[in-house]
């Protein structure tokens, strides 16, 4: 990460902290800073990690339209990442498409195979779209795959929220144990 980033990043935890102390209801101030970065960076690599993080802004608005927007553009900035493609899945799923949450989780797991990070995430993010379209024997076949990833898990909680409040059989609860149970 450039110091250039560091810095817009450092600009934005500011402005998110001051917003938070001084009222819950200001809109979003940290859209037209990260505009203005956009506009001072020159790396296609940084301005793609401007995007995602304006996209979190414009999701938090719920502006969709423009979140999406953001995406595709920090996609076709940065094609070998798939962090935009399990954003975009998450944004799709959340809003109904899961088709298309489907086939954007797909592209951002033959990304991560590519860079070789990131597998374990757009994993997840395919076991969430598979989850919400009620196909239990593919959520099973990426549940198998998560198996055999080794190393780090940050994040149990968000890594388990595809198998809450799974129907009774739906994946097979040797599967699931053996998931929940693996070593961190």
């Amino acid at each position: 990460m450039s110091e250039n980033l560091r810095e817009v990043i450092k600009g934005l935890m500011w402005i998110q902290d001051r917003t938070k102390k001084a009222d819950a209801s200001l809109k979003r101030p940290a859209i037209p800073y990260l505009i203005g970065a956009l506009n001072a960076v020159t790396s296609a690599e940084e301005k793609s990690h401007l995007l995602l993080l304006l996209a979190i802004e414009y999701g938090a608005l719920g502006q969709t339209e423009q979140q999406i927007y953001s995406l595709n553009s920090a996609a076709e900035l940065n094609p070998a990442d798939p962090c935009p493609w399990t954003d975009l899945s998450d944004v799709h799923r959340l809003n109904g498409d899961l088709k298309q949450s489907i086939l954007d989780a797909k592209k951002a797991i033959s990304l991560a195979e590519s860079v070789g990070k990131y597998h374990r995430n757009a994993l997840q993010t395919l076991a969430r779209s598979l989850r919400a379209s009620e196909m239990y024997s593919d959520l099973e076949k990426v549940l198998d795959t998560l198996l055999t990833l080794t190393g780090a898990t940050p994040d149990s909680a968000i890594e388990t929220d595809f198998l809450v409040g799974l129907p009774a059989g739906a994946v097979s609860n040797e599967k699931i144990d053996a998931y929940m149970n693996r070593r961190r």
